[in-house]
């Protein structure tokens, strides 16, 4: 099934409906933080993931935009040095997530809790609910 939204200006980043619905293995690139957009003073700066996919020699053209808590999940695994994540992998895939009332389209990432068990401990010690990521236990 083709989503229509592909069908549309696919934008500065990545969007869900660009992933296979099983998910993308991708390996990190680089990650970067964005400067402000200059029209809206309000936004904060955005962290941005890079990366190739399996089996890509190349970087692909848009990076996924990082949402904190993705961001805090790939630290727990890979460590706070966010400069030792490149050559890392992650499994970005599709998914939906509640912002506000609203539930919309998102990009999640898969991890392996399994390393080390960190991701579980650490979601066990915080108390936070498991659906907050998408991890492979």
């Amino acid at each position: 099934m083709t989503h229509f939204r592909k069908l549309m200006d696919p934008g500065k980043f990545i969007q869900p409906w660009e992933l296979p619905p099983s998910g993308a293995l991708v390996t990190i690139t680089r990650i970067e933080k964005s400067a402000p957009d200059e029209e809206d003073k309000k936004k904060k700066s955005l962290q941005l993931c890079y990366f190739k996919t399996a089996g890509a020699d190349v970087e692909a053209p848009r990076p996924y935009r990082v949402p904190a808590l993705v961001m805090q999940a790939i630290a727990i695994i890979y460590g706070n040095d966010y400069e030792g994540w490149i050559g890392k992998e992650i499994t970005l895939i599709p998914g939906k997530c509640a912002r506000g009332a609203e539930i919309e389209d998102c990009i999640r990432i898969v991890l392996d809790a399994n390393q080390d068990g960190k991701l579980k401990k650490y979601i066990k010690s915080k108390q936070l609910s498991i659906s907050m990521w998408m991890v492979k236990i």
